[in-house]
């Protein structure tokens, strides 16, 4: 295809007035022709379509333009420019960049509501008068006006009303309450709490300066000072004044005395104090008589040194940071920009670590590195830093071309796509962890052995291509992204054949990796990733399979039934049993079809990690069951909605006309359906009757003869009813009723947001907010509220659901809570989770009998609780919530890529900036 067959093609995707896509080709099968809407785009957009070209233009209009057009407003249109000639113009990159789609972004929120002032909050942010120091009011006189008409006692924090008088703030707030409006307390002028004022600069001052009259010896006594007040001797009068107050001589003396006599014991610039608390420390600096550009080095010199041991002080021994952030203040840049001589030096790897944060392109890089100059920060020249960069990365990374399968609507295609992996596996570890261990980071858990490693591999298809990737199990922590390195990544599916191809370089290395050893300590693998990705990973056929657990050969029958009900306990799987299952299986001829007589293996596994050491998916486990249940949930709301619309007399706002039309027909079908079944019972007990006449007795035989056909002409008569209704009406919608918009609306308030993809499933965060507590019971709560309001006589089956969900969620959400750690769990706590999944279980299996146990309930009944037992951890040490978050890490490094259009070139960039991310003195 030439460049301008492909510009025709884009012009043909796009719409004329703005630029977007003009329609979807799978659902949009007929697309808007802008010649049928001529005069409408004239009269909107000032186009006229005679002056079009057909290499130019495009000829549809997209749906919103269209609506545009029906209301009387004018609207600017997209200018079209000729095809350039040869590559790709700006059309065709519109058309290239809409092409590739992606997750759609989440609409911002619309923030807070904006609060009504309430008398409380207003009084409480208007700044008032003086705050009384008075210990004990009772022992004075005070001048009385500066009395509260409401507590009669000397104004505290005073306040002006519009009619002149003085009142406490905390008087005012009790008087006006929840009242926007009362009588003055003193004057009985109505005032509204919005009109009350500050006091003035006049009434601060009078305030401080009025004397107030000791009552026990008649000395009149100044109100600041009145603490101060009484018969006591010159240390406690000095103690006893307030802290505001202005220094006596006497005190200057005293004070000075006790500082040199601090210092001469100390010997060094801090002289500390003992208090109530924390002990008062007082850095003591000479005052300098020069300023620092007229005196001698020497002399800056010592006040350098001063102020180091200064910042040390102040910093508690982290003089380096406290000194960063000074740097940062505007004030000190100005200074240092001023300063020729000075300068600042950002070391090459920091750079580095700063554009590899910031997912910043070199061209960024350059202009960063110019506005830096300006404030006299400087850097290494780019040829130096990509030196840095290749030395920092090495020369690890290889890139090739490779023909990954495809699955298209007309078949299995090939094509050539890049990919990138990791020469040498050992070599890039070892590098991590010596890295690791020069910053102190490396810790063995309590649970590693000594003379061991722990390495955790994984892979995972997310953001538009597979990662391949291991996580040093012996940091802090383990399951963070930072911690997660890819090491190979291709933009394919991830199908056991493109697996075998991506990953061939790293069978081999994984291998030789089990057998390696770093300073002295083995190695010890962990795999890692969702339930699909571990199948495929072991050979085995997925979840649908009759045997379709990795860790056992249970089959989908018993899964089933309790593991106490099973006759024997099902065969683990092991290395060796897969292989002789697999052996089997192509002896036989390889038969699809045949392969649940062989357990369900069907290739070799990828990578010989034991099973004991592959983690269960405690992410996706989560994932899917609350899924299940939510769903369950879901339709249980939607039964109640079609039986409450069905109940209610009246019209509801709250109902659409749609849903209660289909509702009350469906009703209808169901109370016939119950006919039809109560007089089947009718005539089977009429048979009964029939069958113990006597012989002779003809009469009565043709009497229940004829009862037992017209019960069920009557029943057949009442179901060919019932499915005409049912077929002509069809289902109804979901989320048209009452109860579920209900629920749909709790989600939005906790700020859950189901995916548009994959079956409407939850993400992680949001399935661990759904399962706290108080949640839980607002989101069951719901379901009788909402009845309660519409239709109080179904409260009892409302009760009941949310009953019975309430105590599922619950149960659910305190063995989510548990096994989904990643901190070390003991035999007790491995005791206690074993105790909850068994009633989670239980529960599961009495209360909803006609629902299946998923494999993944299997795998949390039966596998969670010995893995933790095996290596006392729980699942979210070795689990896979590190390598799901990456995808979004690659994509935004990928967003930022300039300067490169060959995909093998942007993909190796993209890793590199990974690479750069994850180094361990980024951490």
């Amino acid at each position: 295809m030439t460049s301008l067959d492909y510009h025709v093609q884009a012009l043909s995707h796009l719409c004329r007035t703005c630029g977007r896509r003009a329609h979807k080709a799978k659902c949009d099968k007929n697309p808007k022709l802008c010649r049928n809407y001529a005069p409408k785009i004239q009269n909107t957009f000032n186009i006229n379509l005679d002056d079009d070209e057909e290499e130019q233009h495009p000829k549809h209009i997209c749906n919103s333009c269209y609506c545009k057009t029906n209301k009387n407003r004018k609207h600017t249109a997209k200018i079209w420019l000729k095809h350039s000639g040869t590559g790709l113009c700006e059309p065709c990159l519109l058309f290239q960049a809409q092409s590739e789609g992606g997750r759609p972004k989440s609409p911002k929120s619309p923030g807070r509501k904006p609060q009504i002032a309430t008398p409380a909050t207003y009084l409480g942010s208007l700044p008032c008068g003086p705050r009384s120091s008075v210990h004990d009011p009772t022992n004075f006189r005070f001048d009385e006006s500066f009395s509260c008409g409401i507590c009669k006692t000397i104004t505290d924090e005073g306040l002006q009303t519009d009619c002149s008088q003085y009142f406490c703030k905390r008087c005012l707030i009790q008087q006006f309450g929840e009242n926007a409006k009362i009588k003055c307390p003193a004057c009985t002028f109505y005032i509204h709490f919005t009109k009350i004022l500050a006091p003035g600069a006049h009434y601060n001052l009078a305030y401080m300066r009025q004397a107030c009259t000791c009552i026990g010896c008649d000395m009149s006594v100044p109100l600041d000072e009145e603490a101060a007040h009484g018969c006591r001797n010159e240390v406690e009068r000095i103690l006893a004044r307030p802290l505001s107050a202005e220094p006596t001589p006497v005190m200057e003396v005293l004070g000075s005395h006790i500082l040199k006599t601090k210092m001469k014991q100390s010997g060094g610039l801090t002289v500390s104090f003992k208090t109530g608390g924390q002990p008062l420390t007082v850095i003591c600096l000479p005052k300098a008589r020069k300023a620092s550009d007229v005196v001698c080095a020497q002399t800056v010199r010592k006040r350098t040194k001063l102020l180091e041991q200064a910042r040390d002080l102040i910093s508690h021994g982290s003089s380096p940071y406290q000194l960063g952030h000074e740097i940062k203040q505007a004030s000190l840049q100005r200074d240092l920009q001023n300063l020729n001589q000075a300068q600042i030096m950002i070391p090459a790897e920091d750079f580095l670590g700063m554009k590899a944060d910031l997912c910043s392109s070199w061209k960024r890089n350059r202009e960063l590195k110019r506005w830096l100059k300006r404030y006299g920060v400087i850097t290494k020249c780019e040829g130096e830093l990509r030196r840095k960069q290749d030395q920092i990365i090495g020369d690890n990374l290889t890139t090739e071309w490779l023909p990954f399968q495809f699955e298209e609507e007309t078949g299995t295609i090939i094509k050539t796509t890049p990919c990138v992996t990791v020469k040498d596996l050992q070599q890039k570890i070892e590098k991590q962890l010596e890295g690791y261990e020069s910053l102190g980071l490396l810790t063995w858990h309590g649970v590693i052995p000594e003379d061991e490693v722990w390495v955790k591999i994984g892979g995972d298809k997310g953001g538009g291509s597979f990662k391949e990737m291991f996580q040093v199990a012996n940091v802090t922590s383990p399951n963070a992204p930072r911690n997660t390195v890819v090491v190979c990544c291709f933009p394919a599916p991830d199908s056991t054949t493109n697996l075998e191809l991506g990953m061939a370089r790293l069978r081999e290395q994984v291998h030789l990796l089990q057998q390696s050893t770093w300073r002295d300590k083995k190695y010890r693998l962990f795999a890692f990733g969702d339930y699909e990705y571990l199948c495929r990973m072991y050979g085995l056929a997925g979840a649908n399979g009759r045997h379709c657990c990795l860790f056992c050969e249970i089959t989908k029958s018993d899964m089933q039934l309790a593991p106490t009900r099973l006759e024997t306990p099902p065969k683990e799987r092991s290395l060796e049993t897969m292989a002789n299952d697999y052996r089997k299986y192509e002896e036989d001829g390889a038969n699809p079809n045949r392969m649940k007589h062989f357990n369900n293996v069907i290739n070799k596994p990828l990578f010989r990690i034991p099973l004991d050491q592959v983690c269960i998916p405690g992410l996706h486990i989560s994932l899917g069951l609350f899924l299940k249940h939510f769903n369950s949930f879901e339709g249980a709301c939607h039964e109640l909605d079609i039986l409450l619309v069905g109940d209610v007399d009246q019209p509801n706002s709250q109902i659409s006309t749609h849903f209660e039309g289909v509702a009350r027909s469906l009703t209808t079908a169901r109370g016939m359906e119950e006919r039809a079944k109560e007089l089947e019972e009718t005539a089977n007990l009429l048979r009964e009757h029939l069958t113990g006449l006597e012989a002779d007795n003809a009469t009565n035989a043709a009497i229940y003869g004829t009862l037992i056909t017209d019960h069920l002409k009557e029943k057949s008569k009442l179901l060919e009813q019932s499915k005409k209704i049912r077929q002509t009406v069809g289902s109804a919608p979901i989320h048209q009723g009452p109860i579920v918009r209900a629920v749909e609306k709790f989600l939005q308030e906790i700020k859950v947001r189901r995916q548009a993809y994959d079956g409407k499933s939850f993400v992680g965060n949001h399935v661990h907010h759904c399962c706290k507590k108080e949640n839980i019971t607002r989101l069951t709560a719901t379901v009788t509220d909402v009845t309660q309001e519409l239709c109080p006589n179904m409260l009892p089956q409302a009760k009941a659901v949310a009953s019975k969900y309430h105590t599922l969620f619950q149960l659910f959400a305190a063995c989510h809570n548990d096994y989904n750690r990643a901190s070390v769990m003991t035999e007790e706590e491995a005791d206690a989770l074993g105790n909850a999944i068994e009633a989670y279980t239980t529960y599961f299996r009495d209360a909803f009998p006609d629902e299946t146990v998923p494999p993944k309930m299997h795998l949390l009944e039966s596998h969670t609780v010995p893995f933790i037992r095996r290596w006392n951890v729980g699942l979210g040490f070795h689990g896979e919530q590190g390598g799901e978050s990456v995808h979004a890490r690659l994509n935004t490094i990928q967003r930022d890529v300039r300067g490169l259009k060959d995909d093998l070139a942007i993909l190796e960039s993209v890793m590199k900036t990974h690479w750069l991310q994850t180094r361990p003195g980024a951490i």
